[in-house]
């Protein structure tokens, strides 16, 4: 497993896809979870959330697991205003975007991500 890993939370086909294509262009390590307990046994990674698919306590046990491993919490939902991007960064979200936005500009995202540490 190389340094560019993304674990995906989501049931989103076409964003699904979309991230597939980006990380075999970029040969980024990419998995799928669907629960917290699959994300457990990797230590450093981008995690990309359906935040409609998510509830508080995953929240705050992805908090808890910021302080023992290196993560870049990146959140995603259909509809998106500017209270609850504050809410959610307040959770732990690192990053958060509407839905096509994050479509639309997910490849330059990881670029920027994987390549400024």
């Amino acid at each position: 497993m190389n340094n560019n890993c993304i674990i995906a939370w989501m049931d989103d086909m076409h964003m699904s896809a979309h991230l597939a294509k980006v990380s075999t262009t970029h040969s980024y390590d990419l998995r799928f979870c669907e629960k917290i307990e699959d994300i457990l046994d990797f230590k450093s990674f981008t995690l990309l959330i359906d935040l409609n698919k998510i509830n508080e306590q995953n929240f705050k046990q992805i908090d808890e697991l910021r302080h023992r491993k290196s993560i870049t919490f990146i959140g995603f939902c259909e509809e998106l205003n500017q209270s609850l991007i504050v809410y959610f960064k307040k959770l732990g979200c690192d990053m958060v975007f509407k839905r096509h936005d994050l479509m639309k500009n997910l490849n330059s995202i990881l670029i920027n991500i994987f390549h400024s540490s």
